[in-house]
């Protein structure tokens, strides 16, 4: 970031690799965005998708909800893995039990059946819906509307 220091994206992809290699999962997660993001083009790492997940899913299996999330939506896009609804949905779940908001709204998006996703769940839906809701997403409170929570069974129906 150039604190103290002069800002050099080599230096730090150099560093984070050798932080990764010795199981750090913030080091992994920052590896897998030098290799996925132009941002740091600048630096000796080449833009390469397939080893920016390689890294995403080690910082994930770790427990790095944005590595999750990243790797939920490269799945979904089909950026450098091949396309995958069922993996998308597992690590965006993932992702979203361990408090990503994005990942939350994401998997309630897919239960909810939008955009021809055939994982059509409401109670699933309304509840990621309301995880989101609860930390200040605004779509999510909107699509909220449509479900109603059953104190009764205990579950959310459109």
């Amino acid at each position: 970031n150039g604190i103290g220091v002069e800002k050099d994206y080599t230096e730090a992809f150099l560093y984070y690799l050798h932080a990764a290699k010795h199981e750090n999962r913030e080091a992994m997660y920052m590896v897998g965005n030098f290799y996925t993001s132009s941002k740091y083009s600048h630096s000796i790492c080449p833009l390469n998708m397939v080893t920016g997940n390689i890294w995403y899913e080690k910082a994930a299996n770790k427990g790095h909800a944005e590595a999750m999330f990243e790797l939920a939506s490269n799945y979904y896009k089909g950026l450098g893995v091949i396309f995958d609804l069922d993996k998308a949905l597992y690590w965006y779940e993932n992702a979203a039990k361990a408090g990503n908001v994005n990942a939350m709204y994401n998997a309630a998006l897919f239960y909810d059946g939008v955009a021809g996703i055939s994982y059509e769940n409401p109670n699933m839906a309304g509840y990621w819906f309301n995880e989101a809701a609860k930390k200040g997403v605004k779509d999510a409170r909107q699509k909220l509307a449509n479900y109603k929570y059953s104190s009764f069974t205990s579950k959310w129906k459109k």
